[in-house]
């Protein structure tokens, strides 16, 4: 099949890991296979929901009401199922990482504040760890950057993992509030979790894999190499030579059957709940895209964040195949 040949010069060009030598070659894999519902149709049209800069990490509450962030409105805006907007919280510290604890409580990482938070549905908040900002290295003088945490997930239990990027490490708050790094050794983006909770997930937006870890019961990360097929590279902004090379993997999520959803400079890559690289399913209008989430089930939604504003298509995603369509534009 052209899919696997498409992998397999992926694989010997760029290999699994980011070389600090200098940036992989890219080999572009135009157009890429195609991710399709059981329906045998590709997935809808993007449907643009307001005009934003830049929107981060979708968040589905019980209720069928997706939570997102305005970056640089310093937001948390609330859509109702009847498509009803309003604000939800201000003045919120860049929060990223937003996730639904079982509790019903928003949970979230206050960056400039560095600390981890829980927000209760009145909008008051309580701080579950307080920790320290580090500086990025990439930005400098008036523009230079301080950051904390990139990204969270939350297990049912209670358990939070949240990333910081910048350390290259991902750590672990138990429900006490206990933190402490449970995996290092690259630049952990997006976080989630299998739907059983015994597989925890991270990307590194420089390197073209996926990393995947057992979940032990006092929330330690056992590494399961190469557990995923790598990422498909390609379509990387060209206006933006700095970022040759990188897959540009940020958020993900997954559903009920254990699929993964990942954004990335090609499109919302997609693999089973093995590891198969599964297809793609194509940005809206070329914009880059930040997170992901599904929507609820009588939605039929995709859910995505990212750049000029908040996105959705429908989505059937209670199985799904390969396309053997090698047209991209359809």
């Amino acid at each position: 099949m052209k899919y696997f040949s498409s992998v397999l010069l992926v694989v010997l060009a760029i290999g699994l890991t980011h070389c600090d030598s200098g940036p992989p070659p890219v080999v572009q894999v135009e157009p890429p296979p195609l991710y399709v519902p059981p329906s045998g149709q590709l997935p809808g049209e993007w449907e643009k929901i307001g005009n934003y800069v830049f929107t981060i990490d979708p968040a589905l509450d019980k209720d069928g009401n997706i939570y997102f962030t305005s970056i640089f409105q310093d937001r948390i805006y609330k859509l109702a199922p009847d498509d009803v907007l309003t604000v939800f919280d201000e003045k919120t510290a860049r929060t990223f990482g937003l996730m639904f604890a079982a509790d019903g409580r928003l949970i979230g990482c206050r960056n400039f504040d560095a600390q981890i938070v829980a927000y209760d549905m009145q909008g008051g908040r309580e701080v579950l760890l307080q920790g320290e900002l580090t500086p990025d290295p990439e930005s400098e003088g008036k523009n230079k950057k301080m950051e904390f945490c990139n990204g969270l997930v939350v297990s049912s239990s209670g358990h939070i993992w949240f990333n910081d990027r910048l350390n290259k490490q991902t750590i672990h708050l138990n429900p006490e509030g206990k933190a402490r790094v449970v995996a290092s050794g690259h630049r952990p983006n997006g976080i989630i979790l299998s739907p059983d909770e015994k597989i925890l997930v991270t990307t590194d937006s420089y390197a073209p894999k996926l990393w995947a870890y057992d979940v032990l019961p006092d929330g330690s990360l056992k590494e399961k190499p190469d557990f995923f097929e790598p990422l498909l590279m390609g379509n990387f902004p060209r206006e933006k030579p700095n970022l040759y090379g990188r897959p540009g993997t940020d958020g993900m999520t997954v559903d009920g059957e254990g699929r993964y959803y990942v954004t990335s400079f090609m499109g919302i890559q997609v693999y089973s709940a093995d590891g198969k690289h599964l297809g793609v399913i194509k940005l809206p209008g070329g914009a880059f895209l930040s997170g992901v989430t599904l929507g609820s089930e009588e939605s039929g939604y995709l859910y995505a964040t990212g750049r000029q504003g908040l996105y959705r298509m429908p989505l059937d995603y209670k199985s799904g195949q390969l396309s053997e369509s090698s047209d991209a534009s359809d």
